[in-house]
């Protein structure tokens, strides 16, 4: 019985030390007007899923999107992701992005950080693209 409360206060410790510590995504400070471009796509992101605007959020994904889904991580075109959205919405009904990490190739982005979702933590990838002066999210992977 000590050793699991010890474990628990653990766990809730590290936790708090995590989360208290890393800079969400609006506290980002953008180095370009290409990062700011970036952050308010994914500021979107965050907004849509949270507010369970599921329109909203597929306007964010570039029609030819692959995404990853699932504990077996399995891609989805973006049309099949859409029988999947409410299902995970309903799932994971809150998201917070942390500590982005942005990289640029032309009109390509890599974008490393941290997705909460409750009771689910990782660390995703978003590949964008930039059409029409708007960055799609085209692929995410963790």
């Amino acid at each position: 019985m000590r050793k699991k409360m010890l474990s628990m206060v653990f766990l809730i410790s590290f936790s708090v030390f995590l989360f208290g510590c890393a800079a969400t995504l609006m506290e980002y400070k953008p180095k370009s007007s290409e990062e700011e471009a970036i952050k308010i796509s994914l500021l979107a992101f965050e907004s849509t899923w949270n507010k369970h605007d599921q329109q909203g959020f597929l306007n964010l994904l570039h029609e030819n999107a692959q995404l990853m889904t699932g504990r077996e991580k399995s891609m989805v075109s973006k049309k099949e992701y859409v029988s999947l959205l409410p299902k995970r919405m309903a799932d994971f009904p809150t998201t917070k992005l942390y500590e982005p990490t942005i990289s640029f190739a032309g009109d390509k982005a890599s974008v490393k950080l941290l997705v909460d979702m409750g009771q689910y933590q990782n660390q995703f990838t978003f590949h964008m693209i930039r059409e029409n002066n708007k960055w799609f999210i085209m692929r995410w992977e963790y």
